[in-house]
């Protein structure tokens, strides 16, 4: 496992947190979320498991921490093992039914819904790089690279990599339109 500073740590959080704030647009602190907010739980919980997976003197906080965060995990109908790497800027919405293979990837600002699995296909798991969103009920399955700035549309089945700031919705998934940054 990597180690993570407690540095490292901090700004990973923080990132989280201002995601939710745009999400919920507004100022709300840590206390109201992590209160009000299973889904902003599950995810401190997630980066407290990272955390002190990385260092041998947490052992026994870290086998607290994974028994607290299993348990919420699936209490609230999520699979999400607490060793994927997800970067800083996570946000989960309605948290039901989510799973995610515990060798993906997933970059910073990225954006699941209810009902996503992101899932392998003959040993090769997907790769999602930032700056990513998912509808609900969205399937991401094997060797698959989705491109930043992608929108992945509610009910999408993603069988090919994507281009970069494409939306793409469909069974297959096609690319609806190319968003262009500006």
């Amino acid at each position: 496992f990597i180690k993570m500073s407690f540095r490292e740590f901090m700004r990973i959080c923080n990132k989280d947190k201002i995601q939710w704030r745009k999400e919920l647009g507004g100022k709300v602190n840590f206390l109201f979320l992590f209160i009000f907010l299973r889904e902003y739980r599950i995810i401190v919980f997630f980066r407290l498991c990272a955390y002190f997976r990385s260092h041998w003197y947490f052992l026994l906080a870290y086998f607290v921490i994974r028994l607290l965060y299993r348990h919420i995990t699936l209490s609230n109908g999520v699979d999400i093992p607490s060793h994927v790497e997800i970067g800083g800027g996570w946000v989960i919405h309605h948290c039901n039914g989510i799973v995610i293979h515990p060798a993906a990837k997933i970059g910073e600002n990225f954006i699941i819904r209810s009902g996503c699995v992101i899932g392998c296909n003959n040993g090769s798991v997907p790769v999602i790089a930032d700056n990513v969103t998912l509808g609900v009920h969205v399937t991401i399955i094997g060797d698959v690279n989705i491109a930043s700035g992608c929108i992945i549309g509610a009910g999408a089945v993603i069988t090919k990599s994507t281009e970069p700031n494409g939306v793409y919705a469909g069974v297959p998934a096609k690319i609806i339109k190319n968003r262009v940054s500006e």
